[in-house]
């Protein structure tokens, strides 16, 4: 008997007795593994990280971090950018799981110290101007005694220091969401790898026991007058603390309604209580309240309480801050004007870089990279055995590789349960619907995290060393289209705005944008003067006078058969790095070889576009270098005389430049034909004011739509059969089922085509009706000419960029 019990403590805590994995299934699953990475890898990354622990026999890897994404001029100028650096949603880095225990954590939370930035003085900012939310009218209700503006909206019911999105309407809300993703969502998957639908709205809707369908979205407008969304951060990819608060104008029929809504969930919801709805895995998650006028539903305990802390008036609400009110002036609402009002406050960017946040998000992010290796192996069961194992412990003796394998696993995933294909951790819950950070309290942390918060706050006092900057966001959904308005407030110190701001200047100015019918593309941005000699392009003369120029100027591109693509977005990167003239000249010049361009540049009098003219073709004349030769004459057309810059390169690609003055302004095109039609043309004059402004048009694109179809159609390609490898997964492991109904019934989510078609196995590879196999793609031009059919009727796209004395305020709008 005293044999017996040691046995049977070291069975208890090693598990049964096992081979674990035997060699030759293992040497199966790795040839199948190589064919799912063959045919494009999956998207859960199952095939790699499993191979890699075949042959290599660790139950995790290190996890990899991603470098900053690539600039674009998108992000730059439609103020995303400054957005993503403001918010820093980024995690820490967190230590090894084995290394990150409670007996390691000895340093008090209470010793680190966040960014030490100031507020801005927005009682003074506030003084002298007129603060508006929606009209009175609508939250008369609500308003509140000693507020200097004349609603409170439902900012009056809101913690300071959360993210706060209003809408004043819900149908609108929901309107505009569908037209981004039928007009933008395309071209999203575009530029996507391999699309996938994760279905965030579903998710959350589903969690909180609400349905949305078309006869819902029926009933909501009927008896809500307006609502809002808010989260104490912005982590709502792996799960966070979401609530709905409601203005209703029906209480009795809201009440019914939803009511009968949360009965459905709890009888098709396994382990559901009625009491809470809530189910052990954290799916369905709903906490409901409603008093008079106001309901809130929310999916976390702790955000109720505090958002009913705030409704009783005992906390302060965001409504009441003068930094709300200050952007409540910038953004003053109307009908007219706005369906919809995202802030971001000061003490929101003070919460989201907190310790107590940033390291409790690395502590989930950490928890969830566990918990995904976890369901790989759970799958890796699945695939080997053909089911999914009991519990965790026939997980570890039936795929380990021996017993120092099994140790490992023991020791890395401590803790974790597996239920089916999820994997669950105790305290955080599972991937999608982890416990959200303002429900975990974080008191003492080891060595590395304090270290890790310590460099994070460094690089972000690098950025801020002033103030922090509150983020406004307004939208309207017009008949037309929509409109997109953003201001950060005031603006990011030292970031790359320092450099665009020194390259604009920091005054708005009024552009007259000129241009004529197929012109596709206009750019109008007034550039620090001396540029042109910071770039070194025209030197000045000595004893001559500076050459005289405003600094306005305009890009405008025209219609055109493209023989190949280019990329325009380079010339930008190289112009706000600050990289010497060579870069952006021949940039430049290699676009202009597919997309004929004028340049417009403006002078203050006639006199001194010609001397402009003059003093390019004296110079460039003197110029004569080895590979390269430059020239200039002079030919007339309809009264007008061009100028044409002769640039040769090793004497067999040249380059033409025709200018002339028209009025006060040098008009220069890169080819003969674009100068003379321009001349020839009936000219549409468009004033926009901003730093910067661009317009595009996709309705005038008529020569060049195929080139742009057929690119797009390459792209779209590319992410569609990108999914193959998970359709061979699906294939192997779950034999019989849809492909991609097998990933999201199991995952959360569905690889998609956003052209359409079907996915399918033939002969045992896998294939999309549309496109092919990887071996053998093809595709269909008039499918992709369809799924664009709403960017091509669009008539205008636009982006104004300024800086003000509010901050970068940037507005987006199309028709």
């Amino acid at each position: 008997m005293k044999l017996l019990l040691p046995v049977f403590i070291v069975y208890f805590l090693a598990g049964p007795a096992s081979a674990y994995l035997d060699p030759k299934v293992a040497a199966r699953l790795k040839a199948e593994l190589i064919a799912i990475e063959n045919a494009g890898g999956d998207r859960l990354g199952y095939a790699e990280a499993m191979f890699g622990y075949l042959n290599r026999g660790k139950p995790h890897d290190e996890r990899r971090w991603r470098e900053r994404d690539p600039l674009s001029p998108f992000d730059l100028f439609s103020g995303t950018l400054a957005i993503r650096e403001s918010l820093q949603i980024s995690s820490l880095r967190a230590g090894a799981p084995e290394g990150n225990g409670p007996a390691s954590r000895l340093v008090d939370i209470s010793t680190l110290k966040g960014p030490q930035v100031k507020s801005h003085p927005f009682a003074d900012m506030l003084k002298g101007r007129k603060s508006e939310a929606p009209p009175a009218e609508r939250c008369a209700s609500t308003r509140t005694a000693g507020l200097e503006h004349p609603c409170s909206e439902l900012a009056a019911n809101v913690p300071p220091d959360w993210f706060y999105a209003h809408f004043s309407s819900l149908t609108r809300a929901l309107d505009f969401g569908d037209y981004l993703n039928q007009t933008g969502g395309a071209f999203y998957n575009r530029f996507s790898e391999a699309p996938v639908d994760s279905a965030l709205k579903k998710r959350i809707l589903a969690q909180l026991a609400i349905e949305e369908h078309k006869e819902a979205r029926m009933f909501y407008d009927s008896v809500i007058e307006e609502m809002a969304v808010v989260s104490s951060d912005f982590f709502f990819g792996m799960g966070t603390d979401v609530s709905l608060l409601f203005r209703l104008k029906a209480e009795n029929l809201f009440k019914t309604t939803i009511q009968s809504y949360r009965q459905r969930f709890v009888q098709h919801t396994p382990g559901a209580r009625e009491f809470m709805i809530f189910s052990p895995d954290m799916r369905l998650r709903s906490y409901y309240y409603l008093e008079g006028q106001t309901a809130i539903i929310s999916n976390s305990p702790v955000a109720m309480a505090r958002l009913l802390r705030i409704a009783q008036k005992k906390e302060a609400a965001l409504a009441s801050l003068d930094e709300f009110k200050y952007m409540r002036s910038v953004y003053t609402a109307n009908k007219e004007t706005e369906d919809g009002f995202i802030y971001f406050s000061d003490m929101f960017i003070r919460r989201l870089v907190s310790p107590q946040v940033r390291i409790a998000e690395a502590r989930r992010m950490q928890t969830a990279f566990q918990l995904a290796q976890v369901e790989k192996l759970i799958l890796l069961h699945q695939h080997a055995y053909g089911k999914t194992p009991a519990n965790f412990d026939e997980l570890v003796q039936n795929t380990a590789i021996d017993e120092k394998n099994a140790a490992e696993m023991r020791r890395a995933f401590a803790g974790i349960r597996v239920n089916g294909f999820r994997a669950e951790h105790p305290e955080f819950g599972t991937i999608g619907f982890l416990r959200p950070n303002l429900e975990l309290t974080v008191a003492k942390v080891n060595q590395a995290e304090a270290e890790g918060y310590t460099r994070f706050v460094e690089s972000y006092s690098n950025f801020w060393r002033e103030y922090f900057d509150p983020i406004g966001i307004r939208f309207k959904k017009k008949d037309s289209g929509i409109k997109i308005e953003i201001c950060i407030l005031p603006l990011i110190e030292n970031t790359i705005y320092n450099q665009v701001k020194a390259l604009l200047g920091a005054a708005t100015t009024t552009h007259n944008i000129k241009s004529m019918a197929g012109e596709t593309l206009s750019l109008a941005a007034r550039l620090n003067p001396d540029l042109i000699y910071r770039f070194g392009l025209i030197e000045p003369e000595p004893g001559k006078p500076i050459l005289n120029i405003t600094g306005n100027i305009q890009l405008h591109g025209l219609d055109n058969f493209p023989t190949i693509d280019f990329e325009p977005g380079l010339i930008m990167r190289e112009l706000t790095r600050g990289r010497s003239r060579p870069d952006v000249f021949f940039g430049v010049l290699a676009w202009s070889l597919f997309h004929p361009l004028r340049l417009a540049v403006e002078a203050p009098t006639t006199t001194d576009a010609e001397r402009l003219i003059a003093v390019a073709q004296s110079k460039l004349s003197q110029e004569a270098r080895r590979h390269r030769d430059y020239s200039t004459y002079e030919y007339t057309y309809a009264g007008k005389k061009i100028t044409v810059f002769v640039i040769s390169f090793f004497r067999t690609l040249t380059f033409r430049f025709h200018t002339w003055v028209d009025g006060n302004t040098v008009q220069i095109t890169s080819t003969r034909e674009y100068a003379e039609k321009f001349i020839d043309a009936k000219k549409e004059t468009q004033v926009q004011r901003g730093s910067l402004v661009a317009v595009y048009r996709p309705a005038q694109i008529v020569r060049e739509k195929a080139a742009i179809v057929q690119s797009n159609a390459e792209k779209v390609q590319q992410g569609c059969l990108a999914h193959l490898g998970t359709v061979k997964l699906a294939a192997l492991v779950f034999p019989g089922e849809d492909a991609t109904e097998a990933m999201q019934k199991r995952y959360g989510f569905k690889p998609v085509c956003p052209a359409g078609g079907k996915y399918s196995i033939k002969e045992g590879n896998p294939t999309h009706s549309m496109f092919g196999t990887q071996a053998a793609s093809r595709t269909d031009m008039k499918a992709i000419e369809d799924l664009f059919a709403d960017f091509f009727s669009t008539e205008e796209f636009r982006l104004n960029f300024e800086f003000t004395p509010h901050g970068i305020m940037t507005a987006i709008e199309t028709k």
